[in-house]
């Protein structure tokens, strides 16, 4: 693979900083002037500052930098059967996700819903904050996410180690990135998933249709309960 370990630490350190950066300069001013965000709009806004210069960086460093293309990081489009198939792929992936959560829950205590970690202190959803939670959680996530952590991490990985230390230790990355400790098992394994898919496509529109399916899944289910 034509990128290296620092290609992949200059991201996320510049990348992970500069969109920091830029989310602290864009919100902070509007906290400050008494505008009150709702947190899917807060959400929204967080996501794109930070996956955008991520992604950006990402492309820089990793790709253009070192000659590589698109479709060396599996931005290779493999036609619409295997992305069809991520359909009930979701099903069984949010059935599985659905059942460790619950299992984490009886040993470690309270899983966080979906309503707790997106709109906390919510008890309804307003349909704008649907659609900022799909674009935030269902476009921009599984993009960056799957660029970022299939595409470039673990293709790098792979490039140098087995298929199953590859999946392994791109999979726990991914976990810990999230900065949620208790649900590190649950998307470690759905880390698993996308990396197989990844791996089995040669290409991440599979594993980017899966991550998406899963969460506008588990938002739209939300935006039925609480309305």
């Amino acid at each position: 693979m034509a990128w290296t370990g620092r290609d992949l630490a200059i991201t996320l350190l510049a990348g992970g900083g500069l969109g920091l950066f830029l989310t602290v300069l864009f919100l902070l001013p509007l906290q400050n002037a008494g505008t009150q965000l709702r947190p899917a709009a807060v959400l929204l806004i967080t996501s794109l500052l930070v996956y955008g210069p991520l992604c950006l960086l990402g492309w820089y460093f990793a790709l253009k930098r070192n000659g590589a293309s698109p479709a060396d990081a599996g931005l290779r489009w493999v036609g619409w059967g295997p992305v069809l198939l991520m359909i009930p792929g979701a099903i069984g992936l949010i059935i599985v996700t659905g059942l460790l959560s619950a299992l984490i829950s009886q040993l470690l205590g309270d899983v966080p819903t979906a309503q707790e970690q997106v709109i906390p202190g919510q008890s309804t959803l307003p349909t704008w904050d649907l659609v900022a939670l799909v674009v935030a959680g269902a476009v921009a996530a599984p993009f960056a996410e799957e660029f970022l952590f299939r595409g470039l991490l673990y293709r790098y990985l792979r490039s140098r180690r087995s298929v199953q230390t590859a999946v392994l230790i791109s999979s726990l990355i991914f976990a810990i990135a999230h900065f949620t400790p208790i649900l590190i098992p649950v998307l470690f394994v759905f880390g698993i998933a996308e990396a197989l898919v990844a791996e089995r496509y040669e290409s991440l529109y599979p594993a980017m249709a899966l991550h998406a399916l899963n969460n506008g899944a588990l938002f739209v289910a939300l935006y039925l309960t609480l309305n």
